[in-house]
């Protein structure tokens, strides 16, 4: 349990979790909220779910080329940027486009941010076995409970209030990965091998 004194552990695990609770909050209830909301027809409502995994698709594999050209901390920072900006477009956007844009531009900026947070575990999953066990099991727990969150602000004020506490999620998820890049940056000057 020697990981438990690693402070790479805590960042790690709690940009996980919130990236979680973000990714499976609009997943699940993305269709729901357009359909609900009417800001978007019901036919194209359907669709959104399948723009928001091509996206992702597409988004891994760019950022898998990219991680071998630009410092991962750096490329974090910015799907972080994005997973705010995109999100605020996707849920305050009133024409089509912008949604549609903000939608695309979600899942392009979310795509990479669960694979490039867990390659900075390598070195504490190396030493210590149980490490990846207790960062999986914590930040899953995000994915469980955010949609659940969603579903009971949904049931007392409606669908919108629903999906607007995600901001507070990605913005949340946001200063993790700051604190992630700049952590990063600090054991690379240190020249602590990652």
């Amino acid at each position: 349990l020697g990981f438990v004194n690693e402070p790479l552990f805590y960042i790690c695990t709690a940009t996980l979790f919130f990236y979680l609770c973000a990714e499976q909050g609009v997943i699940g209830w993305m269709i729901t909220y357009f359909k609900d909301t009417g800001l978007l027809p019901e036919s194209l409502s359907q669709v959104t779910a399948s723009v928001l995994w091509i996206m992702i698709l597409v988004g891994r594999l760019l950022v898998a080329w990219a991680s071998s050209k630009v410092k991962k901390e750096k490329l974090l920072v910015l799907m972080g940027v994005g997973l705010v900006g995109f999100f605020i477009l996707l849920l305050f956007g009133t024409k089509t486009k912008w949604i549609l844009l903000g939608i695309m531009g979600f899942g392009f900026s979310m795509s990479g941010i669960y694979p490039t947070t867990v390659s900075f575990t390598g070195t504490i999953i190396q030493k210590y076995s149980l490490a990846w066990s207790f960062i999986l099991t914590i930040a899953s727990t995000g994915s469980i409970l955010m949609p659940s969150i969603i579903g009971k602000i949904a049931e007392t004020s409606g669908i919108y209030y629903g999906m607007q506490s995600v901001v507070f999620v990605v913005i949340i998820d946001m200063i993790c990965i700051l604190g992630l890049a700049g952590y990063v940056t600090y054991l690379r000057k240190k020249n602590v091998d990652l």
